[in-house]
């Protein structure tokens, strides 16, 4: 019993950020996205393309994605999340930090296994909290 102990806390010891984040390396197709706006409404969407790809080794990111929603006032909104080659670094067990026009954005992983991967993130020019549902 004790040798199960120490073997479950060497394990919780050893699972760090690094590992958990090499779980994201690769490309990853997007399934949905979850907006909620500064007022507090959400808003869901499979009207969404594109791709997100994290390289571990190099510490680069890209992401290029374009969607559409209609928003509480009827009016059907497009916009995109684009994010070209850019360095990140780690910032916690579950988040990546990295800088786009001046600004510092961090990513966090919510969910992370082989074949699914949920990332969000607060754009704070936008008041907008984005939570990604992507697949392999």
């Amino acid at each position: 019993m004790e040798k199960l102990i120490l073997f479950c806390l060497l394990i919780l010891i050893g699972c760090s950020k690094d590992q958990l984040l090499r779980k994201t390396d690769g490309s990853w197709k997007i399934n949905m996205l979850e907006l909620e706006d500064g007022e507090g409404f959400i808003y869901y969407t499979k009207n969404i393309s594109g791709e997100f790809t994290i390289n571990y080794e190099a510490r680069k990111i890209n992401c290029n994605l374009v969607f559409s929603y209609v928003n509480i006032q009827g009016t059907q909104i497009t916009d995109s999340v684009v994010w070209d080659n850019l360095s990140f670094d780690l910032k916690k067990e579950n988040s990546i930090i990295f800088e786009k026009n001046g600004m510092q954005i961090e990513l966090g992983t919510l969910l992370a296994t082989k074949k699914s991967l949920v990332m969000a993130y607060y754009d704070i020019n936008k008041y907008q909290l984005f939570k990604f549902v992507f697949s392999r």
